[in-house]
């Protein structure tokens, strides 16, 4: 038996030998992890187990309830879209749009606004030369206030429909390096919670150098690295932006 930190009607939820941790009426309408741990961290010493055995019983078989199911297929699910109940724009300019959904889960929880960002298409080349080497870009990033190590890209043109176009374009645009042969390799969510486009990364093998022409915005180094040396720096932070480092050990972690 356990007696609670508040008195009322509890469940356990958690019991680490030291401390119990309660889910109750009172911290119902709180997020449930914060309040557990408030409970068992704050009052330890209120917390009285009479029979140790009896309480870890009733732990094991309440977290055994609470184990999801695992699925062996995993496009098979439960989970519901959410409805959307309104939508209006906060942002409009020619990068992106900011909108702003009323929306309402599968089970009538509201959520109002839920921010979406609407933008073009991001494209990047996975470039290697005629030796194999892998062609990145060394240039200053604004919102880390940082210069970033990254595969040659941007965003579609508004007229563009062809990823592969584009990867063509900005890799020679930023680097100068062109030709070889291209084709998709993996197109992916920037962010599935907020961001409503796909980043596409695209294979260019066997480019040759030529005259970069960046925009007048933009200082670039062309940075050349063998792929084990790329795969390194995805791996130990020296390649910062999560896509690229993602497309980076996708396409060249069995070289290596």
């Amino acid at each position: 038996m356990v007696t609670p930190p508040n008195g009322g009607a509890n469940t356990i939820v958690h019991f680490d030998g030291v401390g119990a941790e309660f889910r109750s009426r009172r911290y119902a309408a709180r997020d449930p992890l914060i309040d557990h741990i408030f409970v068992a961290r704050i009052f330890p010493e209120r917390v009285s187990v009479e029979s140790l055995a009896g309480l870890r019983q009733t732990v094991s078989t309440i977290q055994a309830a609470q184990t999801p199911q695992m699925r062996a297929n995993p496009d098979d699910s439960d989970v519901s879209r959410w409805m959307v109940r309104g939508s209006k724009y906060v942002l409009s300019d020619r990068w992106l749009r900011v909108r702003a959904d009323e929306c309402e889960t599968a089970t009538g929880v509201c959520i109002s606004p839920y921010y979406v960002v609407e933008s073009p298409d991001f494209v990047h080349a996975i470039a290697t030369d005629l030796e194999g080497n892998v062609i990145l870009v060394r240039q200053y990033r604004h919102g880390i206030a940082a210069l970033s190590l990254e595969l040659p890209g941007g965003l579609m043109d508004r007229d563009e429909i062809d990823p592969v176009a584009t990867a063509r374009r900005e890799l020679k645009e930023e680097t100068g390096y062109a030709g070889g042969h291209a084709a998709r390799f993996l197109s992916l969510s920037p962010d599935p919670a907020r961001y409503a486009n796909q980043v596409h990364f695209i294979r260019v093998d066997g480019v040759t150098p030529g005259k970069a022409r960046p925009e007048a915005t933009e200082t670039i180094d062309v940075i050349v690295l063998t792929p084990k040396e790329a795969v390194k720096l995805a791996l130990n932070g020296g390649i910062r932006h999560a896509g690229h480092v993602s497309a980076i050990i996708a396409a060249f972690s069995k070289e290596v």
